[in-house]
């Protein structure tokens, strides 16, 4: 919930990562926020998926292994960015570097996107100028860990039906057993 001025208080869509993107967003637009509330599964559409931190990663890699910097490999990716959602966290990360923080820092304000390990990753390498390498080694990894995941989704089917299939046929002779004289 949100005012402007004396205006009437009303109900203001907001696109954003979580209550405090929101709230930001919305006085960035010149509100009063009164109240954040996430939309229920049915009140609202939901983002666009989630934020596509893979394509993030080998996007910046490549960034930077160009010759941009942080701050202008990120302003690039913003630029080019269709996604309110994944603008508002790449705006964040922007603010808060040229506010002085440090990448891994600002990466840290986003536990729901950037896993610890990719935070740990960022900073160890952040100050030794290794930020591009870290990034790919990262990259490999969460690859191969989707395609292990995958795969072993994959392998699970076939035990589920079999289960499946086999309960149902237990049942059925159960249910037929039962109905002899």
């Amino acid at each position: 919930k949100a005012a402007r001025g004396d205006a009437e208080i009303l109900m203001l869509p907001v696109e954003a990562v979580d209550p405090a993107d929101a709230a930001r967003v919305a006085r960035g637009q010149g509100y009063d926020v009164l109240r954040v509330e996430r939309a229920g599964f049915l009140s609202a559409p939901r983002a666009r998926g989630r934020f596509p931190l893979l394509l993030f990663t080998q996007e910046l890699v490549a960034l930077l292994d160009a010759g941009l910097n942080l701050v202008a490999a990120l302003d690039a990716l913003n630029e080019k960015e269709s996604s309110p959602a994944v603008r508002s966290v790449l705006d964040r990360l922007l603010q808060r570097l040229r506010q002085g923080a440090p990448f891994s820092g600002a990466i840290e304000e986003f536990p729901q996107i950037f896993s610890p390990l990719y935070v740990a990753t960022v900073r160890s390498n952040e100050t030794t100028g290794g930020l591009a390498e870290a990034l790919t080694r990262f990259s490999r990894y969460q690859t191969q860990m989707d395609e292990v995941r995958a795969k072993l989704a994959g392998a699970l089917v076939y035990p589920a039906l079999l289960f499946v299939v086999g309960s149902a046929v237990t049942l059925a002779a159960v249910v037929l057993w039962s109905q002899l004289p």
